[in-house]
This record gives structure tokens, sequence and C-alpha cells, in this order.
């Protein structure tokens, strides 16, 4: 009769052990849960504010810098241009000295 005792005991204090447990994961940790998953959207989207602010800021920078790259390159363009002008003068200049050495 003390084995029959025991186990009753152990079947009663099991289901009140479960009915507890349930009963506060019901009523308590689930409604917790749900509460930091409605704030994991709003986290998102300030992170994802985020990131687009950055990748705004990344553009604006490249931009800047593809226009300084033109700037440079209208500039390096006119220099090219200039030393051009400037070869073809030395070689009619060689080309007259080159004449008048031959002459003498």
């Amino acid at each position: 009769m003390d084995t029959f005792k025991s186990a009753a005991l152990f079947c009663l204090k099991s289901a009140t052990f479960t009915i507890i447990f349930w009963g506060l994961w019901i009523c308590i940790l689930r409604p917790i849960s749900f509460s930091t998953q409605s704030v994991m959207p709003s986290s998102q989207d300030s992170q994802a504010q985020i990131q687009n602010e950055a990748y705004e800021k990344q553009v604006a920078r490249v931009n800047q810098q593809l226009d300084v790259a033109e700037i440079q390159q209208k500039r390096m363009d006119k220099n090219l241009s200039a030393q051009e002008e400037n070869a073809k003068r030395f070689d009619a200049v060689l080309k007259t000295w080159e004449s008048q050495g031959a002459r003498k």
C-alpha cells in the first residue's frame, strides 16, 4: 500500500507541476515573447532606414567623386591637346633648323 501511495503522490505532483508550468507559459512567458516580436519589426525598420541613409550618403560621395574625375578628365584632355600642338610646333621648328643646316 505504501508503494501505491507514493506512486499516487508522484502522479499528483507531476500533474500539479505540469499545470503550473503550462499555466505560466501561456499566461506570462508567451505574451512576453509576442511583445518582443512586435518590437522587432520596428527595430528592423530603423535598421533598414539607417542602411538606406548610409547607402544614400555613399551614392552622394560616389557622384561627387565622379564629378571630380570628369573635371580632371576635361583638364587632362586640354593639356593633351596643348602638348600635341606644342609637339607639332616643335617638329616644325626642327624641320626649319634642319633645312637651314643643310643649306650651309
